[in-house]
C-alpha cells in the first residue's frame, strides 16, 4: 500500500504540474482551435496512466516530487521517535577490526515497506487508508449518479433515430458509452431543436461521452488534488466550445443567432444533477454566448504555437530529469550525486535513481554478455536497514574478480552516503533455473562513519569521500566483505605471522615445512599454527596435503576474514609456487571456492528424505535417498558433462514435476533401464524388498544421454509389514552387544538411550540394559537385560516386576511374559534368553494404536536377536566392557563402526599389556570402553597398542595392513572395480608406471574423508594378490589396508584414472 501511495503521489503531483501549464498555455491562445486546445489535456491524462517516465535533459518535473519528500520527512521523524530495536546492531569505532558474522537476508515484502514506529498511530500509515476511502466516496456517487439517470430515462419515449424525450430534467444531454442517446426535455421550442440536436450530436461524433466519464474516473483517484479538479472543470468547457465551434463551422449570422437563442433558452431551465451526462447549455453560458456572437474561424498561427507548446509541455514536464549514468568513478559529479540525495530507504524511486546514476544496473554485465535482470530489495524492517543489489542471470553464473567486487564496493559506499539512514549495502548473483542465489559481497558504513557523515552534509564533503574512495580502489585496500555478512569483532586464537620478522614468503623452505604425515594439517589441533606458515603449507602441497590445508584455512577465513584477507592481500606479486599466478589472488580464489560442508551427501538419517532436482529442464522429486555424488562423464570427443548417482533406499520414489516432452518420431528406442516419464508421474525406484539388480544403473536420460543415475542402498535391511500396507526392507545395522548380536532400524526412526542409575549404566527394574526407543513416540522401546545368573522362574517373577502393576501378564507356550495395562493402551511383552548363569531378556513395549506402525518395528527387530556362544569356563562376562573398532571398508566407501565385547580377564589383560607404537602402514583406530571409567585409545602415534587389542582388531575386526613394499615384484595384472559397479583391467604396458606410482606412495597417516568405493587388486607371478581402495572424490589418496591412507601426487592421480580407461570429475 505504501508503494502504491507514493507511486500515485508522484504522478499526482506531476499531472497536476502539467495541468497548470495548460490551464496558462489556453489563455493567450483563443484563437486556436478548440478541439486542439482539448487534446492539450490528454498530456494530463498519459502522465495519470503511464508509471513509467522517460528521462530528459531538460525536464522542468523535480527529481523527487515535494509531497513525497514531505510524506518521507514524516515516516522519518515517526521512525525517529520509535523506539530504538533490541536487535540493532551496536555502533562501532573505524579502527575497530571487522569481520562479516551475522547472516544477512534482505528482503522485500509488505512488511518491509510498513513504517517502523510502534507507537501511536502514524499518519504515514493512515494517509493511504485516508485517500482510499476517498476514492471509494468518489466512485459510489458516480455509479449512484449514473443508476439515479438511468431509472429515470429507462421509460422514456422514443422519437426517431437515436432521440427520445425525458421529462425529468429540463436540459438536453447525451446519455450512454457504446449506444449513446440523445434526450430532450420536454417543452423545447421547436426552432431551438436544430440547433440543440447539432450540438449533441457533435459531443457524440467527437467521443466525448466516453471520454468525460473517464476522466472523473480519473479524478476519482485524485480527488485530493486541487489542480486536477481544476483540469476537469477547464476540459468541460474546452469540450463544449469545441462542439460550439464543430456546429457552426458553416454558419452564418442567422444561424449563430438561433444558436444563441437555444443556449440562453437551455440555461434557463433547471440544471440536471449528475457528473456524466453531457448536459448543453449548462456549462459557461455567457463566455459561450460571447464566443458565439463573436464567433471568427481558428487562426493558422495560434494552431502553429498550440503544437509547439504541446512539446515544450511533453517534453518539458512529462519527463523526468535525466540521470547521469557514469561508469567511471572518476567522472562523477558530487554536485548532481548529491541532488539525488534522500533520507529514507523506503523511497524506492530515489533511492533506484542513486543506483542507476552510479551505474549499478549496468555493473552486472560479463564478458560473454549473457543476458541478466537487475533489481534491487530495501531492508528496512528492522535495523540495521540496507539496500541488496541483484543480478539474476538466465544460465550459470559468473565468475566475480575481486577488483569487479572492489568496484561494487566504491559505488556501494557511495550509495551509503546518499541515503541517509542506511549501514550497508551487499550484492548478489542468483540463477533463475535452479534458483541458486550467491551472495558476493557487502559494505559496512562502519568502515567510514565520518567520512560518509561529512559526504551526507554537503556536496564538497560527498567529493572528499569519493576522492578517498578512488585512492583506495586504485591501491587495493579498499575494504568490502566477501558473501552475506555484516562485521562483527573478529577473535583468532592463532597467530597471524610465525614471528616478529615473519619473511611473509610463498617458499616452504622459509619456513621449514616438510610432507610428513606427522606434519598433517588438522583444523582441531593446528589452532596454534600461524597463518603465514599455514598460506606457504597449502601453496607448496598437493593432494591430501593440500586439501587438508586448505580446510584448515577455510576455517580460519570464516573465522576472521578480515584478518586471513589481510595477510594474504600481503602476498601480492609473488607467484604461487604451482605456477597458477598471483599467490594472493590464487588464495582467495581457492577459499571462495572451498566447501567446508559435505556437498556430497543427502542426509540419510532418516528413511524418506527428500530432494527436488532440476536438470535440463526436467524438475522431479526424489525420496528416500541415502547420498548422492556427482560423476564427470565424456560423450565423445567433443563434448562432456556430468551425472548425479543418487544412492536410494528401497521403496525410493521419483515424482515428476516438470518433464519435457521428446519427439521420439525419429525411431530413437528407450534403453533398458531408463525411466521415461510425463508430468504428474510418480514411479517406484527400487521395489520395497530385493533383491536388486547391480549390474545396470536405472536412470533418467534424454537423447541417450543419463541425466540421472539411481543405484540401491546395499547394506542390511529388515523386511516387515509397514503400517499394514505390505512388506517393506529397511536399512538395519548390526549391534553387537555383551553376550548377542542383534540389528536395530536405521533409518532414523530409533534411537538409543540411557536411563540414568546410580553407577550410571541404563537399568531396567535393577538390571543393567541397551535401550532404544522410537523417535516417533518415546514409549515405543526395544531393551536388552542382563539378568545375569538367574533361573527362568525367577526371570519371570522379575518381568512381573518389570512391567509394573499396571499390567497384566500372562505367559505363552513359548516361555514369553506379554500383556497389557488396565486401560488397554500400551502392550508390554517380555522374551528370555541364555541359560541359569547367564539370563538375557529382550523387552518391547509400545502404544496398541501404532502396532502397525512401530509395533511390527519392534517385532522385527526383536526376532534379530542372537545370543552369543558362552564364554570359557572361568571366565565371566562384563556388561558395558567392549572394543570399539573402526575401520574403512569397500562396502561402505567410508569408515564402518563395529563392536567387541570383552571379557573382565580379556580387559584386564589389556590394560597389563605394555603396548607398541604402531608403525607406518600398521595404524589402527581403537577404542576401549568400560562401564564407569575414562575410555583409552589406540590410534595414532601417541597411543600405543597393546598386544592382545591387535590381535582383536586382526581376528575379530577384520583388520588388514598393506605398505607399498607389498607392491615389488613382478606385476602380472591389475584390475580396478566400483562397488556394485563397473570394472576395468590395466594394459600390461601400463603396469611399470601403477607400480612405481604404489611403492613410491606416501603415508597419510589414518583415515580420510576421501570416498573409497573403488577396489584396486593386483596380481603378482608368485600367485600373491594385493588389494587396496582407491578414492573416487578429488582425492589423490589410497587405503591401503583398514586404516592407512597412502597419497600421490595430483599428476599421478592423474595418470591413475587414464590406465584405467575411467573418467571422474577431477
Amino acid at each position: 500500500m505504501d508503494n502504491i501511495f507514493t507511486t500515485l503521489l508522484t504522478l499526482s503531483w506531476q499531472a497536476g504540474v502539467i495541468a497548470l501549464a495548460v490551464a496558462l498555455v489556453r489563455l493567450p491562445l483563443r484563437r486556436a482551435p478548440r478541439w486542439a486546445v482539448c487534446a492539450l489535456w490528454a498530456l494530463v491524462a498519459l502522465r495519470l496512466l503511464l508509471p513509467v517516465t522517460l528521462e530528459s535533459p531538460v525536464s522542468l518535473q523535480a527529481e523527487e516530487a515535494p509531497p513525497i519528500r514531505a510524506y518521507h520527512a514524516i515516516q522519518q521523524r515517526e521512525t525517529d521517535d520509535a523506539d530504538t530495536p533490541a536487535d540493532a546492531v551496536p555502533s562501532q569505532s573505524p579502527d575497530t577490526p571487522v569481520t562479516p558474522a551475522v547472516p544477512l537476508t534482505p528482503t522485500v515484502s509488505a512488511a518491509d515497506n510498513a513504517p517502523t514506529n510502534t507507537g501511536a498511530v502514524s499518519l504515514t500509515r493512515m494517509l493511504p487508508w485516508i485517500w482510499l476511502t476517498g476514492v471509494g466516496c468518489m466512485l459510489l456517487y458516480m455509479a449512484l449518479s449514473c443508476l439515479r439517470m438511468w431509472v429515470k430515462v429507462r421509460k422514456a419515449p422514443h422519437l426517431y433515430s437515436n432521440v427520445y424525450r425525458c421529462g425529468d430534467f429540463g436540459t438536453p444531454f447525451v446519455l450512454g458509452l457504446f449506444s449513446p442517446r440523445i434526450y430532450l426535455p420536454d417543452g423545447l421550442p421547436e426552432d431551438d431543436l436544430p440547433q440543440v440536436l447539432s450540438h449533441e450530436r457533435c459531443h457524440i461524433r467527437r467521443g466525448d461521452h466516453i471520454v468525460k466519464p473517464l476522466a472523473f474516473l480519473l479524478l476519482s483517484f485524485h480527488w485530493f488534488n486541487p489542480a486536477l479538479w481544476l483540469a476537469y472543470v477547464l476540459l468541460g468547457r474546452d469540450m463544449e466550445r469545441a462542439c460550439d465551434e464543430l456546429a457552426l463551422k458553416n454558419a452564418d449570422a442567422a444561424g449563430r443567432a438561433a444558436y444563441t437563442r437555444a443556449l440562453v433558452s437551455c440555461a434557463a431551465r433547471p440544471r440536471t444533477a449528475a457528473v456524466c451526462p453531457l448536459a448543453f447549455g449548462e456549462i459557461a453560458v455567457k463566455e459561450r454566448v460571447k464566443s458565439v456572437l463573436h464567433y471568427k474561424k481558428p487562426a493558422l498561427w495560434a494552431a502553429v504555437l498550440l503544437v509547439i507548446a504541446a512539446a515544450v509541455i511533453a517534453v518539458c514536464l512529462l519527463t523526468k530529469p535525466q540521470s547521469k549514468t557514469l561508469t567511471d568513478p572518476s567522472q562523477w559529479d558530487a554536485q548532481q550525486l548529491y541532488a539525488l540525495r534522500t533520507q529514507y530507504v523506503g523511497d524506492n524511486a530515489a533511492v533506484g535513481a542513486i543506483l542507476d546514476a552510479l551505474g549499478l544496473p549496468e555493473m552486472g554485465d560479463t564478458a560473454d554478455n549473457d543476458t541478466y535482470a537487475y533489481s534491487i530489495r530495501l531492508d528496512r524492517n528492522k535495523e540495521p536497514m540496507g539496500v541488496t543489489v541483484c543480478y539474476t542471470f538466465e544460465n550459470a553464473l559468473p565468475e566475480r574478480s575481486v577488483e569487479w567486487n572492489r568496484q561494487m564496493a566504491q559505488r556501494s559506499y557511495v550509495v551509503m552516503a546518499l541515503v541517509d539512514n542506511i549501514e550497508w549495502v551487499s550484492w548478489k548473483d542468483i540463477e533463475r533455473q535452479t534458483e541458486t542465489s550467491v551472495p558476493t559481497g557487502v559494505v559496512y558504513a562502519g568502515d567510514f562513519p565520518d567520512e560518509i557523515n561529512a559526504a551526507r552534509e554537503s556536496a564538497a564533503g560527498l567529493q572528499a569521500f569519493m576522492d578517498v574512495l578512488q585512492a583506495k580502489g586504485d591501491d587495493g585496500s579498499l575494504v568490502y566483505y566477501p558473501g552475506d555478512a555484516l562485521p562483527s569483532m573478529e577473535i583468532t586464537p592463532w597467530p597471524t605471522l610465525m614471528e616478529e620478522n615473519d619473511p611473509h614468503s610463498v617458499s616452504a623452505a622459509d619456513y621449514g615445512i616438510t610432507y610428513t604425515a606427522d606434519n598433517m594439517p588438522d583444523w582441531y589441533t593446528w589452532d596454534t599454527v600461524p597463518l603465514s606458515y599455514l598460506c606457504a603449507y597449502y601453496l607448496n602441497a598437493d593432494g591430501a596435503y593440500a586439501e587438508a590445508a586448505m580446510d584448515v584455512l577455510a576455517r580460519r577465513y570464516q573465522q576472521a576474514p578480515d584478518t586471513v584477507a589481510a595477510y594474504i592481500k600481503s602476498l601480492a606479486d609473488q607467484q604461487a609456487p604451482d605456477g597458477r599466478g598471483d599467490a594472493s589472488e590464487v588464495l582467495l580464489a581457492d577459499i571462495s571456492a572451498w566447501d567446508l560442508g559435505d556437498t556430497a551427501t543427502v542426509d540419510g538419517s532418516k528413511l524418506g528424505q527428500q530432494v527436488t532436482q532440476v536438470v535440463q529442464g526436467l524438475s522431479v522429486q526424489i525420496s528416500g535417498i541415502h547420498s548422492y555424488t556427482e560423476e564427470k562423464v565424456v560423450y565423445d570427443e567433443n563434448s562432456s558433462g556430468s551425472v548425479i548417482v543418487y544412492t536410494v533406499y528401497p521403496g525410493a520414489t521419483l515424482d515428476v514435476m516438470v518433464a519435457p516432452t521428446y519427439d521420439d518420431s525419429e525411431g530413437r528406442t528407450h534403453g533398458e533401464y531408463k525411466l521415461y516419464m510425463k508430468n504428474g508421474d510418480t514411479i517406484e525406484l527400487f521395489p520395497q524388498t530385493g533383491p536388486f539388480d547391480l549390474t545396470n544403473a536405472l536412470g533418467v536420460c534424454a537423447e541417450g544421454a543419463y541425466l540421472i543415475r539411481f543405484v540401491p542402498y546395499v547394506g542390511d535391511y529388515l523386511t516387515f509389514n509397514e503400517n499394514g500396507e505390505g512388506m517393506v526392507s529397511v536399512p538395519a545395522v548390526k549391534f553387537t552387544g555383551s553376550g548377542y548380536t542383534m540389528y536395530i532400524l536405521d533409518d532414523g526412526g530409533w534411537e538409543r538411550v540411557t536411563i540414568p542409575g546410580l553407577d550410571g549404566t541404563p537399568k531396567v527394574s535393577g538390571k543393567n540394559a541397551e535401550i532404544w526407543q522410537s523417535t516417533y513416540d518415546t514409549s515405543a522401546r526395544l531393551s536388552v537385560v542382563h539378568l545375569n545368573a538367574m533361573t527362568l522362574d525367577d526371570a519371570k517373577s522379575w518381568a512381573v516386576d518389570a512391567a509394573g502393576k499396571a499390567f497384566t501378564l500372562t505367559e505363552s507356550k513359548q516361555g514369553d511374559m506379554s500383556g497389557m495395562n488396565t486401560a488397554q493402551t500400551m502392550y508390554w511383552t517380555c522374551a528370555f534368553y541364555g541359560t541359569d548363569d547367564d539370563r538375557l531378556a529382550v523387552i518391547q513395549t509400545y502404544p496398541m494404536e501404532l502396532t502397525e506402525r512401530l509395533g511390527y518395528q519392534l517385532k522385527a527387530m526383536a526376532d534379530t536377536f542372537k545370543p552369543l556362544a558362552a564364554q570359557p569356563a572361568g571366565l565371566t562376562t562384563t556388561d558395558t566392557a567392549r572394543l570399539e573398532v573402526v575401520r574403512v571398508t569397500w562396502e561402505t566407501g567410508e569408515t564402518r563402526t563395529q563392536y567387541i565385547p570383552l571379557t573382565d580377564a580379556q580387559v584386564q589383560t589389556i590394560l597389563s599389556e605394555k603396548g607398541t607404537v604402531q608403525p607406518e602402514w600398521h595404524q589402527v583406530c581403537a577404542t576401549l570402553h568400560r562401564s564407569g571409567e575414562d575410555d583409552v585409545r589406540y590410534w595414532g602415534a601417541d597411543y600405543p597398542v597393546p598386544p592382545t587389542v591387535l590381535k582383536l582388531l586382526t581376528e575379530q575386526g577384520g583388520y588388514e595392513f598393506v605398505t607399498p613394499e607389498d607392491f615389488r615384484g613382478n606385476m602380472t595384472s591389475a584390475k580396478l572395480e566400483f562397488y556394485g559397479g563397473e570394472t576395468y583391467t590395466a594394459a600390461q604396458a601400463d603396469l611399470p608406471a601403477l607400480q612405481k606410482m604404489l611403492t613410491n606412495a606416501r603415508p597419510f597417516g589414518g583415515a580420510s574423508a576421501c570416498w573409497f568405493t573403488a577396489k584396486l587388486t593386483v596380481t603378482f607371478d608368485d600367485g600373491r594378490t594385493v588389494s587396496v581402495l582407491k578414492a573416487t572424490d578429488s582425492c589423490a589418496s589410497f587405503m591401503f589396508g583398514s586404516w592407512n591412507t597412502a597419497m600421490v601426487s595430483d599428476r599421478e592421480n592423474d595418470q591413475f584414472w587414464q590406465i584405467f580407461g575411467v573418467t571422474l570429475e577431477e
